[in-house]
């Protein structure tokens, strides 16, 4: 999602949920940056010689911010811009709740097609590429000002149920306001092939770059306790990890923010963390190399450190964080909230640890300040996890496949959903048309898609966004996040 504070020429306009520029229909889709490279190829392959821009450093498949425009293929002759913004799970379920004004959507071209307002760029001619070769067609605008456009989303991406997403966003000050908002606007899974979902999004638990033995950590299995005991207390002895009876070094939980259904699937898994007390951490880094100014919360520069950052400590996160996408939702307590983006937690673990650190009045007990090593650990998704140079562990003994995942012997995972409302204000027409269109392709064929576009369901390509809920899948999951795995009648 974007957080880089920029120059922007904001447009504010007030138009219909359906949205039109120019006779074009317009959906705005915000929610996980987990399925975003899922959802990218998808929008690109329901689209007739389509064109786009994207806001990233990276590519098409992870931009923070995008503008598609073509022709939808299941309706010859309507033309549609779709927006994407990726906020994270739990904000775009509730902003699509609320509907919320977002302002950070890439501003019409005042051609269809054309040219972003505010650069001087024109949208690029874009496809997907399932062998995922050529990453980066359409526009990069990256580091670019460009105009902004303030609207509500029709389309939410979630790897979260709406009703665990009311339950974690309770949490927040005044939360049974934000829990009622969720509950009473209830969310539509779209699509026509199989409503429910639109795929398996997964996840793994992942140690951060170490100092010694080429960069693998002293250990390689996190348990359900392990991780449960992870996420309540914010930090571990290593011993608990690697038996050896060390109890003055700790791995240190490196947590995305509470916008995330990366942070709701991954902490509900362990069964806590999901509306319970948590502590996580803001790092600081000796050598930084990445990092982000979180507008929402007053403009302040948070290091995510990188390749050739060193950790040098770090406190319990600020209290009194915002949501990213509506400041009027913020949790208090300090400790709670986290990084905006997976990409964010990625960076943590690329950095090198198992240093000596110092975490001043928030060091756990046994670490001592300056003499004590930090070690790194997170929960990411697969996709999130590609690249970032951290060593994926085995869950509870048992790795991460796509395989285990369809056998049953995986269970550090959710579904993913593309949501629309269930009442007024809806969507018609070509953007009904379109929420359908991307949530079957996504369904059928797309949600195995990785960062650079390749899209593989047979379980060579491992950093894919997710898996196909399909008759190879022989489990499902009981009710929502956080519930057990139980066998899906196929």
């Amino acid at each position: 999602m974007k957080k880089t504070l920029k120059t922007v020429f904001a447009i504010f306009a007030i138009s219909t949920i359906a949205g039109s520029a120019f006779g074009q229909a317009v959906i705005h889709i915000a929610g996980s940056t987990a399925f975003r490279p899922s959802a990218t190829a998808a929008i690109l392959d329901i689209l007739n010689s389509p064109t786009c821009a994207y806001d990233s450093s990276s590519t098409t498949y992870k931009g923070g911010a995008a503008i598609f425009y073509g022709e939808l293929k299941s309706t010859p002759g309507h033309f549609v811009y779709i927006k994407a913004y990726w906020t994270g799970s739990m904000a775009g379920t509730f902003d699509l709740a609320n509907q919320t004004q977002i302002t950070q959507w890439i501003a019409t071209p005042a051609t269809v097609g054309g040219v972003i307002p505010g650069t001087g760029v024109t949208m690029g001619a874009a496809t997907h590429d399932t062998t995922g070769s050529t990453p980066n067609t359409g526009t990069n605008i990256h580091g670019l000002s460009y105009s902004l456009e303030t609207h509500a989303c029709e389309v939410a991406m979630s790897d979260a149920d709406q009703s665990s997403v009311a339950q974690a966003i309770s949490t927040a000050v005044g939360g049974a306001a934000f829990q009622a908002t969720v509950n009473n606007n209830p969310a539509t899974d779209a699509g026509n092939v199989a409503p429910g979902t639109v795929g398996i999004v997964t996840f793994v638990w992942a140690a951060g770059h170490q100092t010694a033995n080429g960069g693998i950590p002293p250990y390689t299995n996190i348990t359900q306790q392990q991780a449960a005991a992870l996420i309540k207390t914010g930090a571990i002895p290593i011993s608990e990890l690697t038996g050896n009876g060390n109890l003055s070094d700790y791995a240190f939980l490196v947590s995305r923010n509470e916008d995330s259904g990366t942070r709701i699937d991954g902490f509900a898994e362990p069964q806590t963390g999901f509306g319970k007390s948590l502590i996580t951490w803001e790092f600081s880094y000796s050598a930084n190399n990445t990092s982000y100014v979180d507008v929402t919360n007053g403009g302040v520069t948070i290091q995510t450190g990188g390749s050739g950052s060193t950790l040098s400590g770090g406190v319990q996160w600020p209290k009194n964080w915002k949501l990213n996408t509506d400041p009027t939702v913020q949790w208090s307590a300090k400790g709670h909230s986290g990084y905006i983006g997976g990409g964010d937690v990625a960076n943590n673990l690329k950095s090198v640890g198992a240093v000596t650190a110092s975490f001043g009045g928030d060091a756990p007990p046994g670490f001592t300040n300056g003499t004590s090593k930090a070690y790194l650990i997170g929960v990411l998704s697969t996709a999130d996890q590609a690249g970032s140079g951290s060593t994926v562990l085995t869950y509870n003994g048992v790795p991460f496949s796509v395989a285990n995942v369809q056998l049953g012997n995986y269970s550090n995972w959710g579904f993913e959903h593309c949501y629309i409302r269930s009442n007024a204000p809806t969507i018609s027409g070509d953007s009904l048309q379109a929420a359908n269109d991307l949530a079957d392709e996504m369904t059928t064929t797309d949600a195995p898609t990785n960062g650079n576009g390749k899209t593989d369901n047979s379980g060579v390509t491992a950093d894919v966004a997710g898996i196909l809920y399909d008759s190879n899948c022989k489990f499902t999951k009981s009710a929502a996040e956080g519930s057990y795995e139980i066998p899906n009648g196929n």
